[in-house]
């Protein structure tokens, strides 16, 4: 999420402008598109989704899963999902990397309708994180799930100004670096 109000979400998608992947296209064209919430069920099949087919081949044909229609918006949704959305393109935006060569495009979409399977829906309202069992992509080939979710308050700080930890924390001020033993750590490799 970008913003809940108005709800806005955010994807992008890396590759060179000579090579445009499906979905990028469609959503440049369309302004409209769904995403729905990759899980560990459909693992494989998702990421079978991102074979380097053809242009124009079905990803639905290839993984098995199926294609719904959406109700607000004309791009179908993966009716295996347990969390789907539908959005119309709020805003575009395309990147060059240093030698002047197409690298990414970012997508912000407005949803405009959200689908939830009920068994994902916990007592309070919520997304029963364990039920849902979403997975990422982060890079390459790695994938991340996410198992549970869990709640921090947000401090406020009309409560904990006062507070003798938060003043010697302040009067101390921030911690000093230990320089040799952050380089030990950190690849320096960008650019």
């Amino acid at each position: 999420m970008v913003s809940h109000n108005p709800p806005l979400v955010m994807i992008s998608f890396g590759g060179r402008r000579d090579r445009v992947k499906d979905s990028e296209q469609n959503i440049l064209t369309n302004k409209q598109y769904t995403i729905s919430c990759s899980t560990e069920q459909y693992a494989e099949a998702i990421n079978f989704a991102a074979i380097n087919a053809p242009t124009g081949t079905s990803e639905f044909a290839l993984t098995g899963l199926t294609p719904v229609p959406a109700v607000r918006v004309n791009a179908p949704r993966v009716g295996e999902a347990p969390f789907a959305m539908e959005l119309e393109v709020d805003m575009t935006n395309q990147w060059n990397n240093d030698e002047g060569d197409h690298s990414t495009t970012m997508v912000i979409g407005r949803v405009k309708m959200i689908h939830l399977r009920e068994d994902i829906i916990d007592e309070t309202g919520g997304i029963d994180i364990s039920a849902l069992r979403p997975i990422s992509r982060f890079s390459g080939t790695t994938y991340g799930r996410s198992v549970v979710g869990y709640d921090l308050d947000l401090p406020i700080w009309d409560e904990w100004k006062e507070d003798p930890s938060v003043r010697a924390a302040l009067a101390k001020g921030p911690k000093k670096p230990d320089m040799d033993s952050i380089k030990a750590t950190i690849l320096d490799r960008f650019p």
